[in-house]
């Protein structure tokens, strides 16, 4: 819970409205997917981003759009950290979860890893609904981590993506590409 008087929790603006500012001030975006979002909730954003809705002109094609999951998922004086390792543990306690493919017993190495994880699958959803050539151009994700890289935050992401989803030069005999 947060001290009295923060009183932000919940209370933003809808999606319509941060595209249509975008497209008005002819600026840039950066977004933060909940840290609660599903698959369906990205998809639902991606059309909306891709087509409009509510009477509202969809992202225009000038607009560059920062994507990140959540935000400061490592810190656990926030609820979406504290949901973080929740997930990570439960998913790990499950089987057959890429978060500690390599024997990694850090429940908090997990959970830093699924952030990784979760933009990876962002990413994925984002390509598949505007192709290869709008990513890192027109929509770029954003993998990001405590200052100087606090507690391994952006070493283990990073170690993460790259021996899971990189190439077999890692010496993994499964790399996810």
């Amino acid at each position: 819970s947060y001290p009295p008087g923060y009183g932000w929790q919940g209370k933003g603006i809808a999606w319509e409205y941060a595209i249509d500012l975008m497209n008005v001030t002819n600026k840039d975006g950066w977004i933060n997917i909940p840290a609660e979002a599903n698959n369906t909730y990205i998809n639902s954003l991606i059309n909306l981003l891709k087509n409009g809705g509510s009477g509202f002109a969809p992202l225009e094609q000038e607009r560059k759009l920062y994507i990140e999951y959540s935000n400061e998922v490592w810190n656990g004086m926030f609820d979406q950290a504290q949901y973080n390792v929740a997930r990570a543990v439960a998913e790990v306690n499950a089987g057959g979860s890429p978060l500690n493919f390599d024997g990694e017993a850090n429940q908090y190495y997990w959970a830093w890893r699924r952030v990784g994880k979760r933009i990876v699958e962002i990413s994925d959803q984002f390509r598949a609904a505007f192709g290869d050539a709008a990513m890192m151009t027109r929509f770029r994700p954003v993998l990001a981590w405590q200052m100087d890289n606090g507690q391994a935050t952006a070493s283990s992401q990073l170690d993460f993506i790259a021996k899971y989803y990189g190439t077999s030069h890692w010496g993994y005999a499964d790399p996810h590409p």
